[in-house]
């Protein structure tokens, strides 16, 4: 029977030149998810997600600040208020120049009056200043420590939004302050709208809530959210009111409260969440758009009635119309688009963060767009075909592709050299780049004649080059074969069975000649496999096919017809199914070599002589021809299987003797000695002597 069987593990590769696959894969970006894995820096993502031209957006200024917190165009040009060293910064002609610097880290609020009297709000002092020329002069004490907003009001004069006590305050020309209203449970007023009835708007932080104030002061709440925040509020001419909320959540969890799915995992961890809530005039309230970015920064009402937003820290901009669908207007991976100041008819100035400064932003203008798209990773090598853009609608402006190619994950000096920028002929584009394992395209949308251009979708064939596939493991174990009857096994041995039992209670059972080969092999392009199985004896050169054909990953092999001895298998594993003729690719795996023993071994020898008194001396031989013997047993008449041992002390060859001497009890004529020994495939052999 077969034993010693053992992990097959040395393998060869078969020669095969190098040759590209067969098949023509594609990978398509054709969702929102897939074109904001590339750089949306120059383009709109549309709710429906198409590309197309961005509305104009671009730099004024950079300062030497961390932050803007504020902007404002006064009549004396754009001043800029920004953190942390307080510096007012003023912009003319293109450039800044430093106007002055506050003894505060912080100026969030800027504000021009009717007058052109322009105040500066400090924190954490709670100071507004007069900016007079260059001059800051101190215009009123607030007594709080954070100034969050400042707007002229026709009845109450200057409000100031302020915290950490959730104060609304007064501040009359004569720089004197009286409290409009105190917000219990909220910490600071984060933003502050005058509505044209006259009533006050206020998003609050700390508890995020909706407030409202009415002309004669009475503080009423349209909305307490469980997030932490309500950044900024904005009110339609329909009645609507827009909060944006920023906090956390476990998933699952609304506004509107707690979801206690039982199915929800209890340690479920809280993620950023920002959203915004629109509150209809009848009292409704509904979560209609959740940002996929945190936080919020600003909102701002758009002539239309959509809403304009930043969020996020890579500049998202984003446009959101009524019916909650929202188009990603541009992004900028440097800054962060803190504050949206109103600067004209669909126009705003966007105060920044990481880099400092200001944008223009003109959305009734559009520019030529450039996307890059995600870089494309084939696992290998692979030649690039034609791309295939979507165009809606098609003929709409210019489109052209450029691409290049690299082997490494991000493009570097390594990678190719941009291609020309090819445009679209017929459906398709031919933009060349050489073989490499990674790949991006390049999309240029430009004006002109026949409509917007707009990409809604781009396929990229390509075909990888041919790799070779692999054995990883293979595994071979003899075939038990089934119970005896009443569920003993058949007599046997083991090399370690414990003296307690016996051979007959420790046999492991007797093995059928059915060996079970079970492997694991892999192919990089990911094509179908085919198997070949064959076995060599050892000394001999030569192979014999077993089986072919193979495409699952185990076989069976009978040994019946295998001589007594050492053999091996070769597996060979090729992808031929799923390549053409000549370009398909083999694998050798050649395995250690394991025996099989289909012959018992033979006691030859099983003699008793006498010694002194009534004791004994029994002496044996076991022999095998091809397996190593592991384990002997003797006993007289039904006693006890006891161990035997061979006279070298350890089981080790093919032949191996034993000697023992019988006690009295043991040595009575008649007395009946058998023994019984096994060889390293499970083969037994029995012999039994009586004593004269």
């Amino acid at each position: 029977m077969t034993r010693s069987l053992r992990f097959l593990a040395v393998a060869f590769a078969a020669a095969a030149p190098s040759a590209w696959a067969a098949t023509t894969q594609v990978s398509v970006d054709d969702r929102p998810g897939d074109f904001l894995r590339g750089e949306l820096t120059t383009a709109t993502l549309s709710h429906e997600g198409v590309l197309e031209r961005p509305p104009h957006r671009a730099k004024l200024v950079e300062v030497d600040a961390e932050i803007v917190w504020d902007a404002l165009r006064t009549r004396r040009g754009i001043l800029m208020a920004t953190g942390h060293e307080g510096k007012l910064f003023e912009l003319r002609d293109g450039e800044a120049r430093e106007l002055a610097t506050l003894e505060e880290p912080a100026s969030y609020a800027l504000l021009e009056r009717a007058d052109g009297t322009v105040l500066v709000a400090a924190s954490p002092s709670g100071t507004i200043y007069r900016l007079d020329g260059a001059e800051l002069e101190p215009f009123a004490e607030t007594g709080q420590r954070f100034l969050w907003r400042m707007i002229d009001d026709p009845e109450r004069g200057i409000v100031a939004a302020t915290g950490p006590e959730g104060m609304l305050l007064s501040v009359r020309d004569d720089g004197t302050t009286t409290t409009i209203a105190k917000l219990d449970g909220v910490a600071n007023i984060m933003d502050l709208r005058r509505e044209a009835n006259g009533d006050l708007l206020l998003g609050t932080q700390g508890r995020g809530r909706v407030v409202v104030v009415a002309k004669d002061n009475e503080v009423s709440v349209l909305l307490d959210v469980e997030e932490e925040e309500v950044r900024r509020v904005a009110s339609s001419p329909d009645g609507s009111v827009y909060a944006a909320v920023n906090g956390q959540r476990a998933p699952g969890e609304s506004y509107l409260g707690k979801n206690d799915d039982p199915k929800r995992p209890r340690d479920a961890k809280a993620r950023d969440a920002s959203f915004i809530i629109r509150l209809h005039p009848d009292g409704f309230s509904e979560e209609f758009w959740t940002s996929p970015f945190a936080p919020i920064h600003d909102m701002a009402l758009l002539g239309d009635g959509s809403l304009l937003v930043s969020a996020g820290d890579k500049g998202a901009l984003m446009r959101v119309g009524a019916d909650g669908r929202a188009s990603l207007l541009s992004m900028s991976e440097r800054k962060i688009a803190v504050r949206l100041v109103p600067d004209g008819a669909e126009r705003f100035l966007v105060a920044t963060a990481n880099k400092a400064g200001l944008e223009e932003l003109d959305l009734s203008r559009r520019v030529d767009a450039e996307y890059l798209s995600r870089v494309f990773n084939t696992k290998t090598a692979a030649v690039w075909g034609r791309l295939h853009p979507v165009l809606a609608p098609l003929g709409g402006g210019r489109v052209t592709i450029s691409t290049r190619t690299g082997n490494t994950p991000a493009p570097d000096s390594g990678w190719s050299a941009w291609s020309r920028p090819a445009a679209v002929e017929g459906r398709t584009v031919l933009a060349p780049s050489a073989p490499a394992r990674f790949f991006q395209y390049r999309a240029q949308l430009l004006e002109g004649d026949g409509g917007e251009p707009r990409l809604d979708a781009m396929r990229v064939f390509y075909t990888e080059s041919n790799q070779q596939p692999t054995i990883v493991s293979l595994e071979v174990a003899a075939e038990p074969a089934p119970k005896a009857e009443g569920g003993r096994p058949p007599a046997g041995g083991a090399a370690n069975s414990a003296a307690r039992s016996g051979p007959l209670d420790t046999a492991r059972g007797a093995q059928t000649s059915i060996l079970n080969l079970k492997w694991t092999a892999s192919d990089p392009n990911g094509d179908r496999l085919l198997f070949t199985i064959e076995a060599q004896e050892a000394g001999s050169d030569r192979w014999i096919l077993l089986e072919e054909g193979i495409t699952a990953n185990t076989a069976k092999v009978d040994t019946a017809g295998m001589p007594d001895g050492m053999h091996r298998f070769r597996l060979t594993v090729s992808d031929e199914l799923s390549n053409a003729r000549g370009t398909e690719r083999r694998f050798q795996y050649i395995g250690d070599y394991f025996t099989v023993d289909q012959t018992a071994p033979e006691l030859v020898r099983l003699e008793a002589e006498p010694l002194s008194g009534s004791r004994r001396r029994v002496s044996a031989r076991a022999i095998d021809s091809s397996s190593v013997l592991t384990s002997a047993w003797w006993r007289a008449d039904a006693g006890e299987w006891r161990p035997l041992l061979p006279i070298d002390g350890i089981f080790d060859d093919y032949a191996e003797s034993f000697d023992w001497v019988l006690l009295d009890a043991e040595s009575a004529p008649g007395t009946v000695v058998t023994v019984f020994a096994t060889d390293d495939a499970g083969n037994t052999a029995v012999r039994s002597l009586r004593l004269e």
